[in-house]
């Protein structure tokens, strides 16, 4: 493939330099741009019909010299800005919708086009992985190493909407915990410092957390963490959850009074802030 890269160049060079084929000029560049090549793919820009029997005429005489020809079947048109008349059957034969350039695709819905491929396939990676005893350090891993390395390349050239984020978010949801998103967020119903006054037991007769939200799974999110190996992993993680509750000892160090100090919510681990 780098000998072949080499030997077109010559091709490239001749579409650059012909005054027959005037591409688009682009702010602070001096050199007009009508080529982009990648390997033996090559994409091109022109702003007037007559442009295009130039632009064959071009790789013809290539052609010739090194046995290439174009692939007609992967030859394709995409049509940008105001539509002009074209007779040229052939022509009209080769304008798509969507056109692949360098593995993205641009055109009519190109944020759909580009991006439910990649949310099909990180949810089908999600599932294969998701039976498997990993443990959630790992899982993180293999989430941004393996699974959202499918979305970075396209995510640089076309922003994913608020819809497609939600539904990567609830495939890798899904994937860390083994269950569902949960259908309630802890803040829609309760606010973060009310969170905190409850878990440590200073309202009286207090409805906990879990009785308020009882559709969220706080069993299964604390089970596990608790199956953490690695002490510093485990311990991070309880402290972002409990949003660095203090229990136990550190509760008396400030004067709270009469609290068990085990942890409300997974009865057995200590919190150490």
């Amino acid at each position: 493939m780098t000998i072949y890269a080499l030997i077109i160049e010559p091709l490239a060079s001749n579409i650059r330099n012909s005054k027959d084929i005037k591409g688009i000029n682009l702010p602070n560049r001096k050199e007009k741009c009508a080529l982009f090549q990648h390997a033996d793919d090559c994409s091109t820009i022109i702003t007037e019909i007559s442009d295009y029997d130039h632009l064959v005429k071009e790789f013809k005489r290539f052609g010739e010299v090194s046995g290439s020809k174009i692939n007609e079947s992967k030859t394709e048109i995409l049509e940008i800005g105001r539509k002009k008349t074209i007779i040229n059957q052939q022509l009209k034969d080769l304008i798509k919708e969507n056109v692949k350039v360098l593995g993205i695709k641009f055109g009519e819905n190109k944020i759909d086009k580009n991006w439910n491929p990649i949310v099909e396939a990180i949810a089908k990676t999600c599932k294969e992985w998701e039976n498997r005893n990993i443990d959630i350090y790992s899982k993180v891993q293999i989430i941004n190493t393996y699974i959202l390395s499918k979305a970075w390349f396209v995510a640089k050239v076309i922003f994913p909407t608020q819809e497609i984020k939600r539904r990567i978010n609830r495939a890798l949801y899904k994937f860390i915990w083994n269950g569902p998103e949960s259908k309630i967020k802890l803040t829609e119903n309760i606010t973060l410092k009310e969170i905190y006054y409850e878990i440590i037991g200073q309202r009286k007769n207090s409805i906990t957390v879990e009785e308020k939200n009882k559709e969220i799974e706080f069993t299964n999110i604390w089970t596990k963490v608790a199956g953490i190996k690695n002490d510093i992993h485990r311990e991070f993680l309880y402290k972002i959850i409990h949003r660095a509750v203090l229990t136990g000892e550190k509760q008396i160090d400030r004067g709270i009074r009469g609290i068990d100090p085990q942890c409300k919510y997974c009865n057995r681990q200590f919190e150490n802030v």
